[in-house]
């Protein structure tokens, strides 16, 4: 039995084994430090602030979290990732076009174009409230794999 000791540096965890005169460093993945700042948040009362993430927080097993993404966004991602890229550009612009646009390097119409690619082809339409929860929640989760 060796003896062990854990220490945390910020985020990371610092494993040291004294008789293997070893130091191991963990860091947290995306889904740990969600965990933190969930953590972080609670502790200042401020849990209420983390949203969509609570539900996130609470799913526990994230082997099957994939499974919370529209299977139409699944195949959307494997045939045409751009088409999931520019989706993702777009709602951090707030639904900009000329601003994710220029971020893309595209022109505002090819985003356009995109956008309609994707209602037609995926009958995905970023209009409809039901819709565009599934977008934004398959966003969400995509970073949080890291996917």
């Amino acid at each position: 039995l060796s003896a062990v000791s854990i220490e945390h540096r910020g985020r990371d965890l610092l494993v040291l084994d004294e008789t293997e005169c070893s130091v191991t460093v963990f860091t947290p993945t995306d889904y740990g430090n969600l965990i933190y700042t969930a953590s972080d948040q609670y502790l200042k009362g401020r849990y209420e602030d983390l949203g969509v993430y609570k539900l996130l927080v609470q799913v526990g097993d994230l082997n099957n979290i994939d499974e919370f993404i529209d299977p139409r966004l699944v195949r959307m991602r494997k045939e045409n990732p751009a088409f999931f890229e520019t989706l993702q550009v777009l709602s951090t612009c707030g639904f900009n076009y000329k601003e994710a646009a220029n971020q893309l390097y595209i022109h505002p119409k090819t985003i356009r174009y995109r956008v309609e690619r994707v209602r037609e082809t995926y009958g995905l339409d970023i209009h409809d409230s039901n819709d565009l929860t599934q977008i934004l929640l398959a966003i969400k989760l995509v970073a949080l794999l890291g996917a």
